[in-house]
C-alpha cells in the first residue's frame, strides 16, 4: 500500500498549498497510518507536523529535499531525505541548518551526515541527469555513496521504461513517490500564482494551467496507478521503509541554560549572595518582611531548578546598566518577584505595590519562568551581541515567525501578478474596507463595493478566487520581534537553525515550535518608548545640565498626576489613544495606584466597570463587598475586581486555599475549564465554611470571583508599564524640551505625528523652530530648554546621502558663511533644483537670506554658473550674477511652501494670527476634543465631502487642522445649507459643536452647530469694554433699553452699589461707540460714570 511521503507543506514557501492541519485531517479521515512531508530545504513544520500527526495515532514520517551546486557540469541538483529515527530527524536538522547559512552547498558537505536516514535520488537528482545525459559516469557518481547508506531511487507512476531499467541494471531500489503541492487539481493555478508572486513574474490568465498532476489522493488510488504499470517492487521498498522508520522526537524537555561560574561555585549559593547583598542597597532598612519574602523566593526559585536562569538574566541587565542602556521597570508577571526587583531586573518594588511571586512562579504548577527584558528599540542589537559573545554563537538564536497573506497582502499580490496598474490595485484595497484582519468572504459579505468589483468579469472573479485561496498562506520568514532562544548545548543539535543578523542565527521553528522542544525563550524587546525617556535623559545631561535618575523620581507629584487627571496624555505610553484619555478625565487618578488600574481596565471586558470604578471613586456610587472579608483585598479598586492577584487573595482569605492552588483556579476560569472551575468550587464552598463563611455567602463569592475572574488584569503587568508611563509624564511636564525633542526624534517621518507633537509642545512653552543650515542636525536637536530645531530630515525630497554630505562639510570646515559659500562647498551633483527649492522654501537659509523668493532666483542662476566654471573660485566671483531687488513670497505662499516641504505650518498656522478671537471665545485645540465636549474650535479646512442625505438633502463632512491636529467635522443639512459658501479648501473657520464618536476612525468628530469667517469674527472683535457705574440698581432696566438705541460690538460691563459688584450684561446690549452714546450716558448716569476701557 502506498504512503504519501514527498508533501511539500506550505512552508516551502509559495511553493506549496497544502497546509498540516487539513492534510492530517484529510489523512485521518482516509484512515492512513502513516504520513510524510518533505519541504524544500526547510524543516520549518517538522514539530508541527510531529504534533499533528501523532494526536490523530498516524506516524509521523519527516523528510527534507536540500539543494546542492556540482560544480563538475555547473549545475544545481536535489537530493531529498527522510530521517529513519531519532540520530537521523539530527544529521536531517544539521543538514538543513547548512543548507539555509551557507551560500551554496556541494554534495561533498551532505555526504558525512547521511547516516539514519533514507536518501532518494529524486528527479532533480544528479542520477537522472546522468541517466539520461552521459550514463557512463553514473556508476562513478554512485561510488561516492557508501554501501552502507540506505539509497533508493523515488520514482513516479509514468516514469519512463528507459529510467527504470538503468536502475534495474544498477541494481537500485526504487521507491513510489508522488509530489503533492495542493489538495485539489483545479488549485493549480493558485500555486502557479504563488510562484509568480515569489519570482515577481506577471501571468497570461489563458496560459495557466487549469488541472494540475500534483493533488492530494488517497492512498488507494495511488498504490492503484503504480499497480497499473507493474511497478510493484517500488511500493514493497515503500512499505518496507515506513515499517523501519521509528521516529520519536523528544519534546517539553528541560532544556535550561547554565550560568557560567567558577568550579568551586554553584549557582543557589552565589543567587542568594548575590540577591541579600543587593536588598540592602535597593531596599535600605529593608524589614523582615522583605527577607522573608526574599528567601522564600529563592527557596521555589532553586525547588524549580531556575537559579541559572535568573543568573543569566541578571547578567544581562547588569551589562546594560554599565553600558548605560536604559532598562524598563518590567513586564508581566514577573514584576511580582522581589529577587527580580532586588537584582534590577524590574524596577516597582512587589512589597510596597502588593503584587504576587506566585502570579509568576507557583511550585504547583511547573512551567517555564517568563522574564522579559526591555530596552530602547535601538540597543537589541547590542544586547544580543553580548549574549552571542558570553555564551557563544551556536548556543543562541532568535525566533522565526512567518508573515501570512492577510486579505489585502494577497489581493495586491494577486493583482500585481495579473498585470494591474497600481490604481487599480488600489481599487481593490479600497473595496475590501479598512476593518482590522477582515477576511476576503467577510469583506465580500460586507461590501457591495467588492461584490461589484467581483462580478465585473470573469477576469476578476478569478482574481478574487486566487486571493481568497492564498489568504493566511505564509508569505515570507521575518524576525520575531522579541523571542530569543539559548541553551548550554548546541543549538544545532536541537534545532534546525538558518542565516538571522551578522551576530546571531535564526531559528527555523517559530516559537510554538521552539517550546515544545523544551528550549527557554526570552523577550528582548525593543521598546520606542524607552529610547524616549533614554534620549530624554541624554537632553536633560546635556541642556539642562541635570543628571536626573529617572528611576527615583516622586510618584506622587502633583503636576504629573494632574497631567493625567486632565488626559494630557499626549505622547504618553500606553495612555494616547483617545478612548484612555476619557476615562483618565472620568477617573482623575490621585495616585500611581488609580493610574495602573486604568491601564488595567481600559480593555474589551473590564471596559464594563469603568463607569463603577470611578463613580465608587468619586463618592456617586457606594462601594459594595460581597464579604466583608474581601474589603482590604479590594479597597484600593473601589470593590471593583480589577486584577487577577485579587481572585487569587480573595480565595486565599475566604477559602484558606494557598496562592499556588489559587493561582491554578485563576488560569482555569480564564480559561474556561468547566470541569476545574466545578471542582474547585467544591473544594472552595467547603474551605469558607471552615472559615466560618455561610454557604449561601461562599456561593455568592465564587460566582462573583468566576464572573470576573475572566476580565481580570495582570497586577504586575499593569504596575510596571504604568511606571514607564509615569516616567514619561513626569519628563513631559519638568522637562519639556527634552521629552518633546526625544519623542518627535522617536517619531521622525510620519507628519501626522509631528504635527500633534509640535501643537502640544506649543502648549507647554516649547517652540518648535525652523530648519536651519548652520544648527540643524540630521534629527531634531533640542537647542534651549524651550526650543527644538528641525533637522534636515524633516525636510521633503532631501535624500540622506545629502544630508550627511553637508553635515560632514560643516563639521570640518566650519559654518556657511552665506549662501554663496555652501553652494561652493557642497560637491555640484547635489546642488539641483530639487534640493534648494527645499532648502529655501523650508526656511533654512532664512539667517543668512529672508527673501526666499529672491534667493530661490539668485540660486538657480548661480548653480548655472558653478556648473559651467567647474566650480572654479575666482571665476565665480568674476562673473558674479548681479542681484536684484524683488518682494519676497506673500506671508500665504511661505506658509504654503513650508507645509509642502515640512509637512506643517512651522514658523506660523493661519489659525494661529487669530488672537483675539481665540481668547474670546475660549478655543480649544483640536488635540484637546472630547466625546461629549461642547467645543469651539479656529481651524483650516484641508477638504470638503459633500453627500446626499436619504432625503435627499445636502450635507458634508470636511477635514479640518490646526498646529495639533486633523479631525472631522460633520455638517447637517440645516446647517450645511447656511454655510455651504464658506467651506473652501484653505478657508479659516470658527466652528461650535459638539465633540462625538467617529465610528469609522475610532477616534473623535465634531457635530457642527455653528460656523462662521473667522477672519471677520476677528475684524469684529471688540477693542474696549464700557464700564457704566450705576448707583441705583432700580435704574438698569431703564438704561438697558437706552442701550438698545445703540447697538454695536463693545461689551457693557455694570459696577453696581456701593459695593461694587460688576455685571456683565448679554451681548445683545453690546454698544457701538458714539457721540451720541456718550452724551446720553453722561445725562443718565454723569459724565464721570462711565469710561471706555481697552481690552487686556
Amino acid at each position: 500500500m502506498f504512503t504519501q511521503l514527498m508533501t511539500r507543506t506550505t512552508y516551502s514557501l509559495l511553493n506549496s498549498l497544502v497546509d498540516i492541519p487539513t492534510y492530517v485531517a484529510r489523512a485521518k479521515k482516509e484512515k492512513a497510518t502513516a504520513l510524510g512531508i518533505m519541504d524544500k530545504g526547510v524543516l520549518h513544520g517538522a514539530i508541527e507536523f510531529y504534533k499533528a500527526c501523532r494526536k490523530e495515532k498516524i506516524k509521523p514520517i519527516i523528510g527534507v529535499t536540500l539543494e546542492y551546486f556540482s560544480a563538475e557540469v555547473n549545475k544545481n541538483f536535489t537530493l531529498s531525505l527522510i530521517a529513519k529515527n531519532n540520530l537521523g530527524y539530527q544529521q536531517m536538522m544539521k543538514l538543513s541548518s547548512q543548507q539555509k547559512i551557507k551560500e551554496q552547498i556541494q554534495l561533498a558537505d551532505i555526504l558525512p551526515h547521511l547516516e539514519h536516514l533514507a536518501v532518494i535520488f529524486d528527479e532533480g537528482s544528479e542520477l537522472f541527469f546522468y541517466a539520461r545525459e552521459n550514463f557512463q559516469h553514473l556508476g562513478v557518481w554512485l561510488k561516492q555513496f557508501s554501501e552502507e547508506i540506505d539509497q533508493y531511487v523515488g520514482i513516479s507512476a509514468n516514469i519512463e521504461p528507459y529510467l527504470f531499467n538503468v536502475i534495474e541494471q544498477l541494481q537500485l531500489r526504487p521507491l513510489a513517490l508522488r509530489e503533492v503541492l495542493y489538495f485539489e487539481p483545479e488549485e493549480v493555478r493558485s500555486l502557479q500564482v504563488a510562484r509568480a508572486i515569489l519570482s515577481q513574474e506577471v501571468l497570461e490568465p489563458a496560459s495557466m494551467e487549469v488541472f494540475g498532476e500534483s493533488s492530494y489522493l488517497n492512498n488507494a488510488k495511488t498504490t492503484e496507478l503504480f499497480e497499473k504499470q507493474g511497478l510493484f517492487s517500488a511500493l514493497e521498498n515503500l512499505e518496507k521503509l515506513v515499517e523501519e522508520i521509528q521516529l520519536d522526537i523528544p519534546l517539553h524537555q528541560t532544556l535550561l541554560p547554565h550560568f557560567p561560574l567558577k568550579s568551586e561555585e554553584n549557582a543557589r549559593e552565589y543567587l542568594e549572595q548575590l540577591a541579600f547583598s543587593k536588598l540592602e542597597y535597593i531596599v535600605p532598612n529593608a524589614t523582615k518582611e522583605y527577607h522573608e519574602r526574599l528567601k522564600m523566593e529563592l527557596d521555589i526559585i532553586h525547588e524549580m531548578g531556575f537559579d541559572d536562569y535568573f543568573l543569566i538574566v541578571w547578567d544581562l541587565l547588569r551589562f546594560a546598566h554599565e553600558e548605560h542602556i536604559f532598562t524598563g521597570s518590567g513586564r508581566g508577571s514577573a514584576a511580582g518577584s522581589l529577587v527580580a526587583y532586588v537584582l534590577e531586573i524590574t524596577g516597582v518594588d512587589p512589597i510596597r505595590y502588593d503584587l504576587l511571586f506566585e502570579r509568576f512562579l507557583n511550585k504547583e504548577r511547573y512551567t517555564m519562568p517568563d522574564i522579559d527584558i526591555d530596552i530602547p528599540d535601538d540597543k537589541r542589537e547590542e544586547l544580543l551581541r553580548y549574549v552571542a559573545e558570553k555564551y557563544g554563537r551556536k548556543h543562541v538564536a532568535q525566533i522565526a515567525t512567518f508573515q501570512t497573506l492577510g486579505a489585502k497582502q494577497a489581493l495586491r499580490d494577486v493583482t500585481r501578478v495579473f498585470g494591474l496598474s497600481m490604481r487599480e490595485s488600489d481599487e481593490w484595497s479600497r473595496a475590501v474596507g479598512s476593518e482590522f484582519k477582515i477576511t476576503l468572504q467577510s469583506a465580500y459579505d460586507k461590501s457591495k463595493r467588492l461584490r461589484d468589483l467581483v462580478e465585473k468579469n470573469t477576469r476578476n472573479t478569478l482574481i478574487f478566487a486566487i486571493a481568497k485561496r492564498l489568504e493566511g498562506v505564509p508569505r515570507n520568514v521575518s524576525t520575531h520581534a522579541a523571542g530569543v532562544v539559548m541553551s548550554d548545548k548546541n543549538l544545532f543539535d536541537l534545532i534546525p537553525l538558518q542565516t538571522g543578523s551578522e551576530t546571531i542565527y535564526l531559528t527555523q521553528f517559530d516559537m510554538y515550535g521552539v517550546e515544545d522542544v523544551g528550549l527557554l525563550k526570552m523577550d528582548f524587546l525593543g521598546l520606542k518608548n524607552l529610547k524616549i525617556i533614554a534620549d530624554a535623559l541624554r537632553s536633560i545631561l546635556k541642556t539642562y545640565k541635570e543628571n536626573l535618575n529617572i528611576k527615583t523620581i516622586n510618584f506622587l507629584d502633583e503636576k504629573t498626576l494632574e497631567l493625567f487627571r486632565k488626559g494630557n496624555t499626549t505622547g504618553i505610553f500606553q495612555f494616547e489613544s483617545l478612548g484612555i484619555r476619557q476615562v483618565l478625565r472620568k477617573v482623575s487618578p490621585d495616585t500611581i495606584e488609580d493610574i495602573a488600574a486604568v491601564n488595567a481596565l481600559y480593555r474589551p471586558g473590564p471596559m464594563q466597570n469603568i463607569d463603577h470604578f470611578a463613580a465608587r471613586k468619586h463618592g456617586r456610587e457606594t462601594i459594595v463587598y460581597p464579604d466583608e472579608r474581601l474589603a482590604p483585598i479590594l479597597q484600593n479598586t473601589y470593590g471593583v475586581l480589577v486584577y487577577q492577584e485579587q481572585v487569587m487573595q480573595a480565595l486565599v482569605e475566604m477559602a484558606g486555599f494557598t496562592l499556588g492552588e489559587a493561582d491554578i483556579v485563576r488560569r482555569a476560569i480564564g480559561k474556561k475549564k468547566r470541569d476545574v472551575i466545578d471542582t474547585e468550587r467544591q473544594n472552595f464552598l467547603t474551605g469558607a465554611m471552615k472559615n466560618g463563611v455561610a454557604e449561601n455567602v461562599a456561593e455568592e463569592v465564587y460566582d462573583y470571583i468566576e464572573k470576573f475572574a475572566n476580565y481580570g488584569f495582570n497586577r504586575s503587568h499593569a504596575f510596571a508599564y504604568s511606571f514607564v508611563a509615569y516616567q514619561m509624564a513626569y519628563l513631559k511636564v519638568h522637562y519639556s524640551g527634552a521629552f518633546f525633542q526625544s519623542l518627535m526624534h522617536s517619531n521622525r517621518g510620519s507628519k501626522r505625528k509631528i504635527r500633534e507633537y509640535v501643537g502640544e509642545a506649543k502648549r507647554y512653552g516649547v517652540e518648535s523652530l525652523l530648519p536651519d543650515i548652520n544648527q540643524s542636525q540630521y534629527s531634531f536637536r533640542l537647542l534651549s530648554p524651550n526650543e527644538i530645531q528641525f533637522g534636515f530630515s524633516e525636510i521633503k525630497g532631501l535624500r540622506s546621502d545629502f544630508i550627511r554630505e553637508v553635515l560632514a562639510e560643516r563639521q570640518q570646515a566650519g559654518a556657511f558663511r552665506s549662501v554663496d559659500d555652501f553652494l561652493l562647498r557642497i560637491p555640484k551633483k547635489y546642488l539641483t533644483d530639487e534640493n534648494m527649492e527645499s532648502l529655501i522654501y523650508s526656511g533654512t537659509f532664512d539667517k543668512l537670506e529672508q527673501n526666499r523668493q529672491k534667493l530661490l532666483i539668485e540660486v538657480k542662476r548661480k548653480i548655472e554658473k558653478i556648473k559651467l566654471f567647474g566650480g572654479m573660485d575666482d571665476l565665480f566671483w568674476q562673473y558674479e550674477v548681479k542681484e536684484e531687488a524683488m518682494p519676497d513670497f506673500s506671508p500665504e505662499i511661505r506658509l504654503e511652501k513650508e507645509e509642502e516641504t515640512l509637512g506643517i505650518f512651522l514658523s506660523n498656522h493661519p489659525t494661529e494670527l487669530l488672537t483675539r478671537l481665540r481668547k474670546e471665545k475660549k478655543t480649544k485645540a483640536i488635540n484637546e476634543v472630547f466625546i461629549g465636549d461642547v467645543v469651539r474650535m479656529i481651524v483650516q479646512v484641508k477638504s470638503v465631502k459633500e453627500i446626499r442625505t436619504k432625503k435627499n438633502e445636502a450635507m458634508a463632512f470636511i477635514e479640518a487642522q490646526d498646529t495639533t491636529g486633523e479631525i472631522e467635522v460633520t455638517i447637517f443639512p440645516k446647517i450645511y445649507r447656511k454655510v455651504y459658501p464658506l467651506l473652501e479648501k484653505g478657508m479659516i473657520l470658527y466652528i461650535e459643536g459638539k465633540g462625538a464618536e467617529n465610528k469609522f476612525s475610532q477616534g473623535v468628530q465634531v457635530l457642527a452647530d455653528n460656523i462662521q469667517n473667522a477672519h471677520e469674527m476677528e475684524q469684529n472683535i471688540p477693542t474696549e469694554n464700557l464700564f457704566l457705574r450705576v448707583l441705583d440698581e432700580e435704574k438698569i432696566p431703564q438704561l438697558k433699553e437706552e442701550l438698545l438705541q445703540f447697538s454695536g460690538n463693545i461689551p457693557v460691563i455694570l459696577v453696581v452699589g456701593e459695593t461694587r459688584n460688576t455685571i456683565a450684561l448679554n451681548e445683545r446690549f453690546s454698544v457701538k461707540k458714539s457721540l451720541e452714546l456718550e452724551e446720553k450716558l453722561s445725562i443718565s448716569l454723569g459724565s464721570e460714570s462711565f469710561a471706555f476701557v481697552e481690552r487686556k
